[in-house]
């Protein structure tokens, strides 16, 4: 198994990463790679690059990804407050004791490690050791390594595990306070239990006019989404209201609206980003 060497500019750590891939998705496979000289010595990451050599060179699907993780960010860091705020109630024990033990059970914090994107320059280290699988100009995604088993909570199509309440309400969250323009699904990632933080990589976004890159698969796929989805006690100590799509649906279309406003109107937003 050989291996190659990259350097983050952004850190000025030295990464040294495998040819093979340890897992891949439906356009991107990723690379284990480690920190072998610099601030960072020992720490674990993943590189990622797309299987069409083609779309490597393309800087709308980096900027895509960089758009989705910004918007993600700001979505946990919210949905990270309004739970604070339900577990200080529970430490007040203004609730019952069943849902007490419900969030307790479901409780984690989410984190959204962002990536760095690198770009391969003309006779750098790294372009002359990584010929075999990246050219000048070539760009990657390094990530933070995550440790402990990888989970699928949601995907974009629709599917749901029912069995973690808080990724679904989560995603809930995001379609309400966004005023029922987007919401942010395909959540997977890494469940640290005892710590009780979950975090999340490679996330997508579903909006109405599709304006999140090849993984924003429209308002169809965010329809079905919404109506596969089921209300659980978490959502509901929330005050999320019930999903309106149609309403929203007809109002979009009646409506010349600008990129990046949000339908308020219809759907007020409970926290203001």
């Amino acid at each position: 198994m050989g291996q190659n060497i990259c350097v983050s500019t952004k850190t000025g750590d030295i990464y040294k990463f495998h040819h093979s891939c340890f897992a891949q998705g439906s356009s991107r496979k990723a690379y284990r790679c480690e920190v072998v000289k610099g601030p960072n010595v020992g720490k674990k990451g993943v590189v990622k690059r797309y299987k069409n050599h083609i779309e490597n060179k393309k800087l709308d699907n980096f900027k895509n990804e960089q758009l989705i993780w910004q918007q993600a960010s700001v979505y946990a860091r919210l949905f990270n407050k309004e739970i604070n705020q339900i577990i200080e109630n529970v430490t007040a024990k203004s609730v019952t004791p069943e849902f007490e033990q419900y969030i307790k059970q479901h409780y984690r914090r989410i984190v959204m490690p962002q990536p760095q994107i690198i770009q391969i320059e003309k006779k750098s280290l790294f372009a002359s050791l990584l010929g075999k699988h990246y050219k000048e100009g070539d760009l990657i995604s390094l990530e933070q390594y995550l440790e402990g088993e990888y989970r699928k909570f949601n995907s974009n199509s629709g599917w749901q595990d029912e069995s973690y309440p808080l990724m679904q309400a989560f995603s809930h969250f995001t379609f309400y306070n966004s005023g029922g323009q987007e919401i942010l699904c395909d959540l997977q990632g890494v469940d640290q239990i005892e710590s009780k933080i979950i975090s999340l990589t490679d996330p997508a976004i579903l909006s109405i006019r599709s304006r999140f890159g090849d993984c924003d698969i429209g308002y169809k796929k965010l329809q079905y989404w919404i109506k596969n989805h089921k209300c659980n006690h978490i959502c509901h100590a929330l005050n999320l209201n019930d999903f309106k799509l149609e309403e929203i649906l007809n109002f979009s279309n009646s409506c010349n609206t600008q990129q990046g406003t949000w339908l308020t109107s219809i759907c007020p937003s409970k926290t203001k980003c």
